[in-house]
This record gives C-alpha cells, structure tokens and sequence, in this order.
C-alpha cells in the first residue's frame, strides 16, 4: 500500500513523505496520519513560524520529533506507539519550560 503525504510545514520547508512498506490501507493510514495533522502554525499563539526538528539522546537510544515555534517556544512532540513500529500520533502542543539546573526528568 502506498500513500504520500506532502505538507508545507513553514515559508521555507515543505516536508514529503512516502509510506510503501505497510501491510494494508488501516496500517499506511496510521503512518500518514500524524503528518497529515501537522499545520505549520504553532498551537498556542497561531503563529506560522515553526519548524520540525529531531534530536537523539547521548546514548542514541532514543530519538525526539517535535514541531517548535520560534516565536513563542511552544513544542509539540511526536508519540510512538509500541506497534506497529514507525507508527507515530501528535501529542498536544506545550509551552516550553526549561529544566533547572541539577533537576532530573
């Protein structure tokens, strides 16, 4: 099953996505949706300047998407579901707040 998801994410960045490996429509559908959501516009102040970025942890055991506003600092990060693997959702856009210093996650 092949979908492709092409969506502008800002003025600058237009992101495209090919879903082929999939076992059936409900499982591509699953893949694509997340991106299919994305706005390029910042769920708490509306504005249209963000950006999609990743990050790993020093360990590279874990890998981050989130979508930033570079007005406001807001994030929404990306959720993985257990199965089927590279299957992803959106969780709800969050004010940042930066970690004090010596505080543990």
């Amino acid at each position: 099953m092949d979908i492709c998801v092409t969506k502008k994410l800002n003025a600058t960045t237009q992101l495209t996505i090919k879903f082929d490996g999939e076992r059936d429509l409900k499982e591509a559908l699953l893949k694509a949706t997340p991106f299919i959501q994305l706005h390029g516009v910042c769920g708490l102040c509306g504005k249209d300047n963000v950006e999609l970025r990743a990050r790993q942890t020093p360990d590279g055991q874990y890998i981050y998407i989130e979508q930033v506003c570079l007005d406001c600092g807001a994030q929404q990060t990306f959720g993985e579901y257990k199965a089927p693997k590279g299957a992803f959702y959106l969780k709800k856009w969050q004010k940042f707040v930066p970690k004090q210093h010596g505080e543990k996650l």
